[in-house]
């Protein structure tokens, strides 16, 4: 895979994947059933090329993962074109967070993608950045989406600013050789750090969001963000949750870690023995760490509060500088990919993601890892309130992130920081 990540010093693809001719992997049966349901024909009788952008995360840019995207849209491709034969697709990978500027400029010469495969708040941005546009979507394909969801993804001038098409969870991961049982709250995390056991939390606030819930926060959370104020228990609750972050920072084997490819790094090496993780990392984990790799839910609350986890919504978005014919197919392949048995297949055929379509049942009981993503995607429905509310762009977030810091490392007491959150969160955007 050398070669296949480019300096941004410009804002180009990250990588450009070229399909290659390989045998038919053994879910592409379902795939050629499930064309048979979309009602997708050939209508384009010469050659065309769709063109789909991907944004990926800073920790998911490893040669492996490149090389699990490039096996999935080979199979992916090659079944869309049981149908529709005249059809390659071609697929860019972008730095999220350097997505909005590639897209704007690819915009502007004319070049944008048809398609683009991204987190649900980038592709509010890019709406508002006037980079895309609304995702038409039927009566009957909202039907298949959680509504929860739906209204995260809702544009104000109409439609939606993408079509849901799979979830990435966030999970705990440990080592099985150092923690035999997965820690079921929050305090039972800190007793195994306590009796020993090496524990990374993480300092950005999206992905430590997961403990507001295990301390009941989220109610009061969700308040402040809509204008009001909290109640004096819901204040209190948020206060416990900064009072446990604050607390697990005082414990001599807590380690918080600011980049997750770190964490992972030293969770391989045994130098960490739990760590919130996302579950499109799991094959990379698992390779690395053989049967000391284990998955958990992340711990609740001891009077059975649920965590909130943050759950990455992955959407497909429409380019705007499509040709008519270009924009048939970019729907047209939008329709394959959320259609039930595409999205069992996609599920099945990465063990990382769950799909978006809530028509499809995952055979949780064939997989402990689906067990406790499906759990997960259950505990991010706690935040789809928040996340309505504060997308990546909200200037909100790195107030919020300031604050956590200076509480974590002491130099904000619980109490005055759960004051300057309430503030905070009150502001509007």
């Amino acid at each position: 895979m050398t070669g296949l990540i480019r300096p941004m010093a410009t804002p180009a693809p990250v990588a450009v994947i070229r399909h290659r001719r390989a045998r038919p992997g053994p879910w592409l049966t379902a795939l050629g059933l499930a064309l048979a349901l979309t009602g997708c024909g050939a209508r384009w009788p010469l050659p065309v090329m769709l063109f789909l952008g991907m944004g990926m995360s800073d920790e998911s840019l490893s040669p492996e993962l490149l090389q699990d995207i490039r096996t999935g849209f080979d199979e992916l491709e090659r079944g869309y074109r049981k149908v529709n034969s005249s059809t390659r697709i071609r697929l860019n990978l972008y730095r999220e967070d350097q997505i909005i500027g590639a897209i704007r400029e690819r915009t502007w010469a004319g070049l944008a993608p048809d398609l683009l495969l991204v987190n649900a708040d980038t592709a509010h941005n890019l709406l508002r950045e006037g980079l895309i546009d609304p995702f038409p979507a039927t009566r009957r394909q909202e039907e298949s989406f959680d509504p929860d969801e739906l209204r995260r993804l809702r544009a104000r001038q109409g439609g939606l600013v993408g079509l849901p098409l799979f979830v990435q969870t966030q999970l705990a991961c440990y080592n099985r050789d150092r923690i035999t049982r997965a820690p079921e709250t929050v305090n039972e995390l800190l007793e195994v750090s306590a009796a020993g056991r090496p524990i990374g939390l993480p300092t950005k606030l999206f992905n430590i969001f997961w403990s507001a819930g295990s301390h009941g926060a989220i109610p009061g959370i969700n308040r402040a963000g809509d204008g009001q104020e909290p109640s004096r228990a819901e204040q209190a609750a948020i206060t416990r949750w900064l009072a446990w972050l604050q607390n697990a920072n005082e414990q001599q084997r807590v380690l918080f870690y600011d980049n997750q490819e770190a964490a992972e790094s030293q969770l391989v090496k045994g130098n960490l023995d739990w760590i919130p993780c996302r579950s499109n990392r799991i094959p990379a984990l698992a390779k690395a760490m053989g049967a000391r790799f284990a998955v958990a839910p992340l711990p609740g609350g001891e009077a059975g509060e649920q965590p909130s986890p943050i759950n990455r919504l992955r959407v497909l978005a429409l380019g705007r500088n499509s040709s008519r014919a270009g924009r048939e197919r970019a729907l047209a392949f939008s329709r394959f990919a959320i259609n039930p048995m595409t999205q069992r297949s996609l599920t099945l055929g990465s063990m990382t993601i769950l799909p978006a379509n809530q028509r499809v049942r995952v055979p949780v009981l064939s997989s402990a890892v689906l067990t406790a993503m499906v759990v997960a995607n259950e505990q991010g429905r706690n935040t789809n309130e928040m996340l309505s509310a504060l997308s990546s762009g909200d200037q909100r977030i790195p107030a919020l992130q300031a604050t956590l810091n200076q509480l974590v490392f002491g130099e904000l007491s619980p109490p005055i920081a759960s004051d300057k959150v309430i503030t905070i969160l009150r502001r509007r955007p």
